[in-house]
């Protein structure tokens, strides 16, 4: 009994201890009521919702608020031209290896949303830290050292990255070599920081689809409105240059695939004449039409890659027709400014474009004949294109007409989808694991 004692009195004054927290948190709680009471009223009006659901439907604002980009190390990396970087590594603020980690943060903070960015190349780290040695030594390759970019999924890398168009098809087929493009890039100190989502198969997947949409890649989206069609096929591309992923990037055109997500996107974009860039190496649509182009956000930008990416090359013979008909040295020597505009003449083809555009495009239009003219530049009106009655629908542009008026030999899908047919076998004859050989093969 006597050794009992003292673990009865000892469960004795824990009892007496709870019994007394419990008092003071009664205490507690009917203070905490008379308070609430108190000041109901100023609660309940404190939380008058201005519209229903705030969590789910928040007030409108523009994405610039929702995803701020930050500084790169004290410098401003929005919208940061070539040349503004450039100056940056030359005076020891940034380095290739830090602009691309903060281009990667910048993925990492927007691209759940926008999807422009199908695949990261897991070398890009090890590229800009070579580049940055190479600038330590004094030497730099260009205007485009250390400079990161991004390309369409259409087009060959010869690395750790995937080529497939933006189709499970080709996933994990081997290319041969680095489309000549991409090696003239690599060449010039580019630094490739991965692939761009695109419309699968550059829109050939079907005649109904959803622009910048592929199986592999998903939805690409645009950086000024997620709910809008962010033009094809180049989607990813151009939405990587306009989101700040990249400083500039490469996309393809058979029609329109350059031109009208640059459009979209408020971006530059040069497409340029079939033959003047290489597409060995890029998966085909017509070799008739293709043409691989560039992205950036300033026209300066734009040509410092085009000038990296152009001249002959003997496994695309289209390219030799270029032979003493492009300039020696770089199409950058010839940028300038307004005063070029001086006694230039324009044609304006009103019938055969222009007056089917929208009321907001033409007002556009006009303001741009405004700012041309004022620059001194001659504009003239109704200068058509000939015959264009039988190749524009009374509705627009629709590059299958004719198969709508019954003449399909007269569409140019009709075209490229004989070219795509052809020209895809040979693309597919030079990849190494996978069976894909055809079109057929690829539709079963």
């Amino acid at each position: 009994m006597s050794q009992r004692l003292p673990t009865l009195w000892i469960y004795l004054l824990h009892l007496l201890a709870t019994v007394a927290r419990i008092d003071v948190f009664a205490t507690e709680v009917s203070h905490g009521v008379r308070q609430y009471s108190a000041n109901a009223t100023d609660l309940v009006s404190s939380e008058n919702l201005e519209s229903a659901f705030p969590y789910y439907f928040p007030k409108l604002t523009d994405l610039e608020n929702l995803f701020p980009m930050l500084d790169c190390h004290g410098v401003v990396l929005e919208e940061a031209t070539v040349d503004q970087l450039q100056e940056a590594m030359n005076a020891g603020q940034l380095t290739s290896t830090k602009i691309a980690l903060c281009y990667l943060q910048r993925i990492y903070q927007t691209d759940e949303y926008t999807n422009a960015i199908l695949e990261l190349n897991p070398d890009f780290l090890e590229i800009a830290s070579n580049l940055d040695a190479e600038r330590e030594t004094g030497a730099t390759r260009g205007p485009l050292h250390g400079i990161p970019f991004i390309v369409k999924d259409n087009i060959a890398t010869k690395d750790k990255m995937e080529t497939t168009a933006g189709s499970w098809a080709l996933l994990g087929s081997i290319v041969p070599r680095d489309a000549h493009v991409i090696s003239r890039l690599r060449q010039a100190g580019a630094l490739l920081l991965g692939k761009a989502t695109l419309s699968e198969w550059a829109d050939m997947r079907s005649s109904d689809y959803s622009e910048g949409y592929s199986a592999r890649g998903g939805q690409a989206r645009s950086p000024y409105n997620l709910t809008l069609n962010p033009g094809g096929s180049s989607s990813g591309s151009a939405g990587a240059v306009a989101g700040n992923l990249c400083t500039f990037a490469l996309g393809t055109e058979t029609d329109g695939s350059v031109i009208n997500p640059a459009e979209r996107n408020a971006l530059v974009g040069i497409k340029p004449t079939v033959g003047l860039t290489s597409r060995a190496g890029v998966i085909p649509e017509s070799t008739h039409q293709d043409t691989v182009g560039t992205f950036a956000r300033t026209v300066r930008d734009a040509v410092y890659a085009l000038d990296a990416i152009y001249g002959v090359d003997l496994r695309d013979n289209f390219t030799l027709a270029q032979i003493g008909k492009t300039p020696d040295g770089a199409y950058s020597q010839f940028l300038t400014n307004s005063d070029a505009l001086q006694n230039a003449t324009f044609g304006l083809p009103w019938q055969s474009f222009w007056a089917l555009a929208s009321d907001e495009q033409q007002v556009s239009l006009l303001g741009l004949i405004e700012a041309i003219e004022k620059a001194g530049a001659t504009v003239i009106n109704r200068t058509e294109l000939p015959n264009y009655q039988t190749i524009v629908s009374p509705d627009g542009w629709n590059w299958d007409y004719g198969t709508t008026r019954g003449y399909p030999n007269e569409s140019e899908f009709t075209y490229v989808k004989v070219d795509f047919y052809n020209n895809i076998k040979t693309y597919l004859a030079e990849l190494q694991n996978t069976a894909i050989r055809s079109l057929d093969d690829i539709v079963q």
